[in-house]
């Protein structure tokens, strides 16, 4: 295991962790900011994956579902009746 790893790693499942409020409340950052946001932690995700950073990969994927469930909860509260 690389010290890297485990780095990038406990970074990656602190920002996932502070995101557990923001899923949780009824205000959510703008739709853009989630989607780019989203992108680049999958995209992380993927090069964490080529380099066998295996830790770093995992808790990035879990950081970047956040940020895709945080976009779709977005969209959900732009179409919900009364909006």
């Amino acid at each position: 295991m690389r010290w890297q790893d485990v780095v990038l790693a406990t970074g990656s499942l602190l920002l996932a962790a502070a995101l557990v409020p923001t899923l949780r409340s009824t205000h959510k950052p703008a739709l853009w900011t989630c989607l780019i946001t989203a992108a680049c932690l999958t995209v992380f995700t993927v090069v964490y994956g080529s380099l066998a950073l295996w830790y770093s990969t995992g808790t990035t994927a879990l950081t970047s579902g956040c940020w895709w469930t945080l976009a779709y909860q977005r969209v959900r509260m732009a179409r919900a009746p009364g909006r």
